[in-house]
């Protein structure tokens, strides 16, 4: 009996825990998509009209491309570069096809210069945070393909300019 009071109490801290996290996922996931509000509405120079418009329609515009990038997979080792650039176009595509599909939503909100200005906004949001993933990435020990870094910052037996060369040897006079 005791071990299976135990057990339980157990189960609902790993179960209290797990949902802890996910709320705290989904806060970061709110507090970022705040952050690219306030960008838009700054760089759009949104009237409060618009911005009430706006919004909603941006957040499930974030939703469908978040979906339509999909999470990033590691190539496999037997995995052909033909393959991985297949899976990168087909990627590619299904985000054109969601940009696509809002471009006429953000032009019922926006007017053309704001429109034509927000998918330029927007892929300068999405460019500093694949930079900040890049660098957080390099901050937990890997230098930005896969390969854990040396004490020096260089991914192992990559040569001093990272070229894939072995370190050399450093000879001492005699």
């Amino acid at each position: 009996m005791m071990k299976k009071l135990l057990l339980f109490a157990v189960l609902m801290l790993t179960f209290a825990g797990v949902n802890a996290q996910e709320k705290k996922g989904g806060d970061v996931n709110e507090k970022a998509f705040e952050a690219k509000v306030r960008e838009m509405v700054y760089r759009l120079r949104l009237t409060d009209e618009q911005k009430a418009k706006f919004v909603p329609v941006y957040r499930r515009y974030n939703e469908e491309m978040r979906a339509a990038w999909g999470a990033k997979t590691e190539r496999k080792a037997d995995e052909t570069n033909v393959t991985r650039i297949k899976r990168n176009m087909e990627r590619q595509q299904r985000v054109q096809a969601v940009q696509l599909k809002y471009v006429d939503d953000f032009a019922k909100v926006l007017t053309d210069e704001q429109v034509d200005r927000f998918f330029k906004v927007e892929k300068k949001i999405q460019q500093k945070f694949h930079r900040r993933g890049d660098k957080a990435r390099e901050n937990h020990g890997f230098n930005g393909r896969g390969h854990k870094r040396d004490f020096k910052g260089r991914g192992r037996g990559n040569g001093p300019r990272g070229h894939g060369h072995a370190p050399q040897e450093q000879q001492t006079a005699e």
